[in-house]
């Protein structure tokens, strides 16, 4: 909302402001788990995390030619680039490599082209609420897939986050006709 307002002068609207409220608060509940375990590091760099996704949102918003293939690809690439530095390879299974790679080149790239597709039609607090959905899915994949089992918290956090991204994409649409 911040980088909307200074580089596009949006001004976000209230419903948009109380449905961040309600899904911070589901995400909240969410995290709320790991809330004791002090990872300041780990914190930072989700902050640091959200906060250039917020800003490349906004750019995208800003600048609608831009590929957003090329974005991906080009993000994709510096993300590979820092991330080898901390990175492990040797240590990963088989099973991991295919899992990485299905992520890597099929269903992450695909998600985030869609996602900075959607700049060009919806504003960019817009959209990172309907990116908090992966909160809700995020644990019932882990579940689906892996067999871990989420924590009760994450399906009353999630059920809050669902909720209101329902609620407000009815709400944008009903004002929109």
């Amino acid at each position: 909302m911040l980088f909307s307002r200074i580089f596009l002068g949006e001004v976000t609207r209230r419903a948009t402001w109380l449905a961040i409220g309600s899904v911070m608060i589901g995400i909240a509940i969410v995290v709320s788990g790991s809330i004791g375990s002090v990872n300041l590091a780990g914190d930072a760099l989700a902050f640091f995390a959200v906060t250039c996704l917020s800003l490349n949102q906004t750019l995208l918003r800003k600048f609608q030619g831009v590929s957003r293939m090329a974005s991906v690809g080009m993000g994709g690439l510096f993300l590979a680039i820092v991330m080898s530095y901390f990175a492990t390879p040797s240590s990963y299974s088989a099973n991991t490599w295919i899992i990485m790679g299905f992520m890597g080149l099929f269903t992450a790239p695909f998600g985030r082209v869609l996602s900075q597709v959607a700049t060009r039609y919806i504003t960019a607090p817009e959209v990172g609420i309907i990116l908090m959905v992966e909160a809700v899915f995020a644990p019932l994949f882990a579940f689906g897939f892996f067999g871990e089992i989420p924590p009760v918290q994450n399906f009353a956090g999630g059920a809050i986050i669902l909720v209101t991204v329902l609620a407000y994409a009815m709400n944008s649409t009903r004002q929109s006709r």
